[in-house]
């Protein structure tokens, strides 16, 4: 009775794979790199907001977005085929609950990026100038906590800005 019930969810769980596979379907974002991209460097973003150390976060995000893909190797600048370049354009928040005239209880993180890859020799292959993601945070009495709250909104903000990224860089190559 154990051994027929393992091969017959065998045989489903295969189903399902070739089904899926058959159909044509595929993840957004798992096309490949354009223009035959196999290394790539990510250049530290330029950041002229306020927010101290964001640059790390949104270029660590991105370079582990691209590790995590396995189609291209992330390289120092001088092996790559192509780089990455970013600007924090934008960072505000903005109240999304209050309890008072003046009290908030949550608040909403926007960050805007721009992005270009270029070939090695100068040639653009790939923009994005306005490039948004917003996560929401809670406030707290402690200024403190509200901070650290805000700081790891960021950080998802991050994660998920990258991830987009590289989705569109993949679209319909």
């Amino acid at each position: 009775m154990k051994y027929t019930m393992h091969i017959g969810l065998f045989l489903l769980c295969t189903a399902v794979a070739l089904a899926g596979a058959g159909c044509g379907y595929r993840f957004s974002g798992a096309g490949e790199f354009p223009y035959g991209v196999k290394k790539i460097a990510v250049e530290v973003f330029e950041n002229p907001s306020t927010v101290v150390g964001l640059e790390t976060t949104v270029t660590n995000a991105l370079i582990y977005e691209l590790t995590r893909s396995g189609q291209v190797r992330v390289v120092d600048t001088k092996k790559a085929d192509a780089v990455i370049r970013g600007r924090i354009r934008q960072v505000s928040d903005h109240s999304i609950s209050r309890s008072g005239v003046l009290t908030a209880e949550a608040r909403r993180v926007y960050m805007q990026v721009a992005l270009r890859l270029t070939r090695k020799g100068g040639q653009t292959l790939w923009t994005a100038e306005n490039m948004q993601e917003d996560e929401a945070y809670d406030v707290a009495e402690d200024s403190a906590v509200t901070e650290a709250n805000r700081r790891r909104a960021l950080e998802r903000l991050s994660r998920r800005l990258a991830e987009k990224i590289y989705n569109r860089i993949t679209t319909n190559f």
